[in-house]
C-alpha cells in the first residue's frame, strides 16, 4: 500500500474539511474525499482515527516528540494502485503543509519518507 498520513497540530476538524472541500471538491457519500475527481481518482482521503492502537508504543512516542503534542488530527491518502500518483502526492504534501503544521509520513513500497512545515 502508498499512503500519506498527515498529523496535524493546531488544525481543527471543522477548518480541515472546508481546506479540503476546496482543495480536492466534495466528500464522497463514503466520507472520502477523490482527488482529483470522483470518476478519475488517484488520491483516496479520509480521516484517520486508529494510529493509537496501530502504532507500536516507540513509533507513538516519535510522533508525539516531533510534534511536541499530539496531533489534533490525522488524515491519510491512500493511492490508487492504478498510476504512479506521484505528482497527486507531491501537490497534496505541499498544499498540506501551506495550509497547517503538522508531520507528514509517505509509505511508499517500503519506503518511508518524512515532510514537515
Amino acid at each position: 500500500m502508498r499512503s500519506v498520513f498527515g498529523h496535524l497540530k493546531n488544525a481543527p476538524e471543522e477548518e480541515v474539511i472546508e481546506w479540503l472541500t476546496s482543495f480536492v471538491g466534495m466528500r464522497s457519500a463514503d466520507g472520502m474525499w477523490r482527488y482529483p475527481n470522483e470518476k478519475t481518482p488517484v488520491l483516496y482521503i479520509e480521516f484517520y482515527h486508529d494510529y493509537q492502537t496501530e502504532f507500536e508504543s516507540e513509533d507513538y512516542q516519535n510522533l508525539l516528540s516531533k510534534l511536541g503534542n499530539k496531533p489534533s488530527i490525522t488524515i491519510v491518502a491512500d493511492v490508487s494502485g492504478r498510476v504512479p500518483g506521484i505528482t497527486e502526492v507531491k501537490l497534496f504534501i505541499i498544499e498540506l503543509l501551506k495550509q497547517f503544521d503538522g508531520w507528514l509520513l509517505m509509505i511508499i513500497q517500503s519506503i518511508i519518507g518524512e515532510f514537515r512545515k
